[in-house]
């Protein structure tokens, strides 16, 4: 596919795409685009909270002159998915909801990338001694080049 399209239209179709395809089998679980103040955002949701971003992508020149690139192909997209629950284990642990996220996003195709892809979990950390909070991240392959 060698349409061009804005590299935020591509990020922010990508980041809806992967909501709708967790919303659809995590029920009542709260699914958002991670906040623009991420220090103010609040976990409310009982049941576990996916904030979802697309963290940084990488570059391939597909072809240059002297001293001008004339395409670029925004080859590869890393995703990240903060995952925050009440509790690390059990029925709505964090661990529970990770795993699922994992098995709901794992091989999937969304329009212009390749599989998406698993590559790593960490502990981000424990806050107000309350809401343990997971990083989980994915890394998916785009089929769209940035015109000339």
């Amino acid at each position: 596919m060698n349409e061009t399209r804005y590299i935020d239209t591509w990020i922010e179709g990508l980041e809806d795409e992967i909501k709708k395809a967790l919303e659809s089998e995590l029920n009542g679980v709260t699914i958002d685009t991670f906040p623009e103040k991420p220090d103010e955002y609040y976990y409310k949701n009982k049941q576990g909270t996916v904030l979802v971003i697309c963290r940084s992508g990488n570059y391939e020149n597909q072809s240059k002159t002297r001293n001008k690139i004339q395409s670029l192909h925004l080859e590869r997209l890393t995703i990240e998915l903060t995952i925050g629950c009440f509790s690390r284990r059990g029925e709505h642990g964090a661990l529970k909801l990770m795993n699922n996220c994992r098995r709901i996003l794992s091989g999937k195709f969304f329009n212009g990338y390749t599989r998406i892809v698993p590559i790593s979990w960490n502990l981000n950390g424990v806050y107000n001694n309350r809401v343990w909070e997971f990083v989980q991240t994915f890394e998916v392959d785009s089929m769209y080049s940035l015109g000339e």
